[in-house]
């Protein structure tokens, strides 16, 4: 079973609270969340992404292929469609032509 330990150590008002003027800073201390709870959403990725670095960018029905060269960050940038002050656990597959050291 995966764990994260105090996901909410330091959390910070909702841009909707704060577009009532409503600003905190919450500390919360001795809370431990189960990664494996809760139900799966496949989100359907999104057409508008900004380049990052050094890559080449493909994208054919919703699956993103990008291929970094040397000299730094490489990859996408985009918005999710995630609400505030959630815990959320990000996948993704990932494959390369070259072993990892």
């Amino acid at each position: 079973m995966r764990r994260l330990p105090d996901p909410n150590l330091f959390s910070v008002s909702g841009l909707a609270e704060r577009a009532q003027n409503n600003h905190y800073i919450r500390q919360t201390f001795g809370e431990m969340y189960n990664l494996d709870a809760g139900a799966v959403t496949v989100l359907k990725t999104t057409t508008e992404y900004r380049k990052e670095g050094n890559a080449e960018v493909e994208n054919k029905e919703g699956l993103f292929s990008i291929t970094g060269h040397p000299g730094g960050r490489a990859g996408i940038e985009f918005i999710a469609p995630f609400k505030d002050q959630s815990v959320y656990t990000i996948s993704f597959l990932c494959k390369g032509i070259h072993p990892w050291h």
